[in-house]
């Protein structure tokens, strides 16, 4: 991701918060990464670069020596080819600082393609982001990108399974085992970009299959993912007012007026 990285650290770079520390976990690429990353090293004492022994294959191994590492209270994560908006981390702390019983806040992350229609495509309905087992196991309603969590807690849990057979799906994973132990929330505000590649890891995953070693991992049936795409582009039909109102109105007036996020549990 040679071409991308810079974008996505210069939105960390950028955040209007600015008491952050950037873990760049480098799973020994073959490309110029660690040559760009190691510019931003030399010029933010808040940015450091860590690279594995070998490469491991797993997105969960590498988020994990982050998290060993990691000395703050809080923790987001954010994928090489994803893009933070500037309020991101200012707007979930708030969240935090109002409601303290929190132990992971995420919020909306539009789809970013070649296509004009794609952002409008990836919205959702709010009520359907709120995160329980039961709405977990209709589909996966946390982008990882999008998650700022208590370290304390991530850690507990031992951070993300670096079981192969969870590839790509080791985030769903771990949000069912935070479902199980503790309390989150979902902002109805756009925080950022996720990237859909073609060369992504979801498309170079058996995701039927892992999905499954998830489903018997957590003892739970994923209901969501039998549904037939009729079922489905019906859904996202009589979602849509209801996402646009989420976060072109009442997201986008609290971001500029400067008011509470609204929270969603």
């Amino acid at each position: 991701m040679q071409d991308l990285i810079s974008e996505s650290i210069n939105s960390v770079v950028n955040q209007t918060y600015e008491n952050w520390e950037l873990l760049i976990v480098d799973d020994c690429s073959t490309d110029s990464t660690p040559d760009v990353v190691q510019r931003y090293v030399a010029s933010d004492t808040r940015i450091r670069s860590i690279r594995t022994c070998r490469n491991t294959n797993l997105p969960g191994a590498a988020r994990n020596v982050g998290i060993a590492l990691a000395k703050g209270e809080f923790i987001a994560f954010l994928d090489h080819d994803d893009i933070w908006r500037q309020i991101k981390l200012e707007r979930q702390l708030r969240v935090f600082s109002l409601d303290e019983s929190l132990d992971l806040v995420h919020s909306h992350l539009m789809g970013k393609s070649d296509s004009k229609f794609t952002s409008l495509r990836t919205m959702s309905n709010p009520f359907r982001r709120r995160v329980t087992r039961a709405s977990l196991s209709k589909s996966n309603v946390i982008q990882c990108s999008s998650v700022i969590a208590k370290a304390s807690l991530i850690k507990h849990l031992g951070g993300f399974s670096e079981d192969p057979d969870l590839r790509a799906v080791e985030d769903y994973d771990l949000w069912f085992r935070i479902a199980s132990r503790g309390s989150s929330a979902f902002i109805s505000e756009n925080h950022g970009r996720y990237r859909i590649t073609i060369g992504g890891t979801l498309a170079n995953t058996n995701l039927t299959e892992n999905l499954r070693n998830l489903a018997n991992k957590n003892g739970i049936q994923l209901t969501g993912y039998s549904r037939s795409k009729v079922r489905e582009r019906s859904a996202t039909f009589f979602d849509f007012p209801l996402s646009i109102y989420a976060y072109f109105v009442d997201g986008e007036f609290r971001i500029r007026t400067k008011r509470n996020p609204r929270i969603w549990k």
